[in-house]
This record gives structure tokens, C-alpha cells and sequence, in this order.
């Protein structure tokens, strides 16, 4: 178990990242996807993802995001559906990760940088299937996320993202 004051630095020190990186504030559902994304390179950040609505989700990151807010150490921002996170100018943004970890947050989010949160969504619901069927052949796959998500993502939207897990996530 991390550390709780080690894990919020961690969570408001990617809030950042992300927003250097990408040079706009990131959403919740960015935030849920690009740390998913993170720990499946073998970060541990220590949360737990179960599927949801918009793909894997972690009930834990969510309520820390909101407890960030309450402390003052970042700020939602409403814009249409969208909750758009910040860090208060007043906060000291730091990382609690070490060396490798650290580099694999920035190649991630990097790497990420112009996709979208629904084309996140897909490439995690892609891999989280993959991970759960370790031996899973693309067809098994293709099958997963069309079970979870019906028809929002064509075949071969489907297949590009078992394309980037086989090429990222090797």
C-alpha cells in the first residue's frame, strides 16, 4: 500500500504532467486512462480498475481527485461535459516516483498526448480485455470489447487499438 500524502503527489503530479505535455488542462476520464495506461507498464500506483461506462475506472483515483479539490490542491474546471482538473498555482508539484517510473509516466502521456479521451477509452478497454484474457487472440478481443462496448467502436477502429497494445505494450 502507497503511502496516502506519497499517492497524492503522485495523482496531482500527473494532473501536471499531463497538462504540460499535452498543453491543456486533462479531464477525469483522461486522468483514469492515461494512469491505467501507466500501470500497465508496470508503474505501481497502486489503484484498482474495474470496467465502467467509459472503460476501465478506478472508484479509488476518482475519490482522491476529489479529495485534491477539497485540499485546495487542484481545481475542477466545467466546460460542457468535461471536467477539466488543474494544480493551484499555491501547490509544489512534485513526483514520488523514481528514475524509470518517472520516465515511463512522461513516455506515456507523450506518447498519448493527441488522443482523444474516447480513443483512450478504446485502446484501455482493448487492453484491459487483452489482460484479462492473457492468451486471447485478436478475434477474442475484438469480441471483448464488443461486448462491453456494442457498436461505438467499428471492427476496425478495434483492431488499430490491438495494433498499439502490440506495439506499446510489448
Amino acid at each position: 500500500m502507497i503511502d496516502k500524502k506519497v499517492y497524492e503527489d503522485n495523482i496531482a503530479y500527473t494532473i501536471h504532467q499531463i497538462g504540460s505535455i499535452r498543453g491543456e488542462k486533462p479531464g477525469k476520464k483522461m486522468l483514469h486512462k492515461i494512469l491505467y495506461l501507466v500501470q500497465a507498464k508496470g508503474v505501481n500506483l497502486d489503484l484498482e480498475y474495474g470496467i465502467h461506462f467509459y472503460g476501465p475506472y478506478s472508484a479509488t483515483l476518482d475519490a482522491t481527485a476529489s479529495a485534491l479539490a477539497t485540499d485546495g490542491i487542484i481545481c475542477f474546471e466545467y466546460k460542457g461535459l468535461s471536467h477539466l482538473m488543474g494544480i493551484n498555482d499555491v501547490y509544489d508539484v512534485r513526483s514520488c516516483l523514481e528514475g524509470e517510473e518517472e520516465a515511463t509516466l512522461k513516455a506515456v502521456i507523450e506518447r498519448y498526448k493527441d488522443k482523444n479521451p474516447t480513443d483512450l477509452e478504446l485502446i484501455t478497454t482493448a487492453h484491459y480485455v487483452k489482460d484479462k484474457l492473457p492468451a486471447a487472440e485478436d478475434e477474442s478481443i475484438i469480441a471483448g470489447v464488443r461486448k462491453i462496448k456494442a457498436d461505438k467502436y467499428s471492427e476496425t477502429a478495434i483492431r488499430e487499438a490491438i495494433g498499439e497494445l502490440n506495439t506499446f505494450f510489448v
